[in-house]
């Protein structure tokens, strides 16, 4: 198919997702219909929205500036292969993927748990306009998020440097040895098991933060803190479970205050 000047709605499928759709100057809209594993072929090189209909597995190509729709069911799986490309809706549930190099496009509009997933290492900031709740990095790097409230970010491996932009973000360390840097307005969660914390390093840590150790029973939690080069060292201990992270910044062994987090674990916090 070769575009024209006006506007055309081309249906496609997973069998004919590599069809040839080029040329023109007006716009032309896909609607991928049927589900199933659909990836845009290299032969569609012209094309402004993509729009999914059932549950679909939709890997875009490397088109620039294309707007994508997943489903009203909700479920979807898509890839992105370019920031300037973007998702504009979906239902629940959905699940969008992209390299570091393309995840700081805008991914909004989104239903409840729907979750980026950042599938290699590198350096990424978060698109201003993106609000998906649940992130997670895949590789090693560093992730700085944008402004909007809410945000669940997740290191899959150590080495990572997760950064919070705004209050009520959470910081998760699953490998431990990573860079967690709370915003300056504080109300920020920190948050790992007592393996996935240890040999962290927490920044911006400030009265109204926690860090929450997700599987330290808080009965019989001890808490052992020592200042070495400016910033804190800090050992916690219950049962046999102990870890042990540094807080950026001098901190006095009186502040600091340990509570149940209402779902087996402990937090801490500091005054």
């Amino acid at each position: 198919m070769v575009g024209g000047s006006g506007v055309a709605t081309v249906h496609i499928n997973q069998d004919t997702a590599n069809a040839s759709i080029s040329g023109g100057t007006g716009s032309i809209s896909l609607v991928v219909d049927g589900g199933g594993d659909v990836t845009l072929g290299t032969a569609v090189t012209h094309a402004n929205s993509v729009t999914l209909t059932n549950t679909t597995h939709f890997t875009a190509n490397s088109l620039t500036g294309l707007q994508i729709t997943g489903s009203a069911v909700g479920h979807d799986v898509i890839t992105l292969n370019n920031a300037t490309q973007s998702v504009v809706g979906g239902g629940a549930n959905e699940t969008i993927k992209a390299s570091a190099a393309a995840a700081g496009a805008s991914i909004s509009g989104l239903g409840a748990n729907s979750t980026l997933e950042i599938t290699s290492a590198g350096n990424v900031t978060l698109n201003a306009a993106t609000d998906v709740t649940q992130i997670k990095m895949d590789g090693s790097g560093s992730l700085m998020l944008n402004q909007m409230p809410f945000i669940t970010a997740t290191a899959m491996k150590a080495n990572t440097t997760l950064t919070a932009a705004a209050t009520n973000q959470t910081l998760i360390s699953t490998h431990g040895h990573d860079v967690l840097v709370g915003a300056a307005a504080g109300l920020d969660i920190f948050q790992g098991t007592a393996a996935g914390l240890s040999g962290d390093t927490i920044s911006n840590f400030v009265s109204s933060d926690k860090i929450d150790i997700s599987n330290l029973a808080f009965a019989g939690a001890t808490i052992q803190s020592k200042i070495v080069g400016g910033n804190t060292d800090i050992t916690l201990i219950s049962g046999k479970l102990k870890t042990q992270f540094v807080l950026a910044g001098a901190f006095s062994s009186t502040g600091f205050h340990l509570g149940s987090d209402g779902l087996g674990g402990t937090l801490l916090t500091h005054s």
